[in-house]
């Protein structure tokens, strides 16, 4: 039960430490660094989606 609430804690949580790397570490501003996380963020969802929608299809005889 507890297991889905610690990954979503644990995506949540990795998202806000790579937006505050890209902000001190490369000197990305606040907008930059955010920016950045959610192209990456964006592509997996697209990817993800189109992943399901393969799985989805008949298969070929």
């Amino acid at each position: 039960m507890a297991g889905p609430h610690l990954v979503a804690f644990g995506i949540s949580g990795s998202l806000f430490l790579l937006t505050l790397h890209r902000q001190f570490v490369p000197g990305y501003g606040p907008f930059a660094a955010a920016v950045a996380v959610l192209a990456g963020e964006l592509s997996a969802v697209l990817l993800s989606r189109r992943a399901q929608r393969a799985d989805s299809l008949p298969e070929a005889a």
